[in-house]
């Protein structure tokens, strides 16, 4: 895990994971001390995290809330993994895209992302024109996104983003934790075999 700071009620467990909540009405948040290059080349977030302890409110599959939201610059780029159904969301189990604060992408996950196991979610990254981002989970890709007009590079203005997990609860909630986060960058083969599988 790379160094970070914890804020709010997270808690940093013996074996090095980092709970983010772990009752109602709680927020958590791990930043990393160190900045992340994400404009230079294409990359790769892969981290491991669970979502157990479901307790509270219910929607439409069950107990828990509200889920882990990955964040780079607060919120320039939003990668969500959110479990509990609100006006916004199409589905109680879905993962969801922002840019500056506004959704562009959602898509209900096939896998339940609050079943109490661990998941694997990778998030890959094409940061020039046209950038592309995109998110796979337990190796089964849910959710791509194209942008249109203003690249990523020009987002970030090609400067290194701080970078965040952040979970919080309300009247659903649940034990939230990271497991294992890391960065690598990915040459343009790898690159290509990935957008491969992705694109189907």
């Amino acid at each position: 895990m790379n160094k970070a700071t914890i804020k709010y009620n997270a808690q940093v467990k013996k074996d090095g994971s980092i709970v983010l909540t772990n009752d109602l009405h709680q927020k958590g948040e791990m930043v990393l001390l160190e900045k992340i290059d994400i404009t230079s080349q294409p990359w790769m977030m892969e981290t491991v995290v669970s979502m157990t302890d479901n307790i509270g409110l219910s929607d439409e599959d069950g107990k828990g809330g509200d889920g882990i939201w990955f964040k780079f610059n607060d919120e320039n780029l939003v990668i969500g993994l959110d479990t509990f159904m609100n006006e916004s969301n199409k589905s109680g189990n879905e993962i969801v895209l922002k840019s500056e604060g506004e959704i562009i992408a959602q898509q209900a996950c096939p896998i339940r992302l609050n079943s109490g196991k661990k998941i694997n979610v990778k998030v890959v990254c094409k940061p020039n024109k046209p950038s592309m981002i995109a998110v796979v989970v337990n190796n089964k890709p849910v959710i791509s996104y194209v942008y249109k007009s203003i690249p990523i590079t020009q987002i970030f203005q090609d400067k290194p983003a701080k970078f965040s997990i952040y979970s919080f609860t309300g009247d659903a909630g649940s034990t939230q934790t990271v497991h294992s986060v890391r960065f690598k960058t990915l040459d343009k083969k790898v690159f290509e075999r990935i957008e491969k599988e992705i694109k189907g």
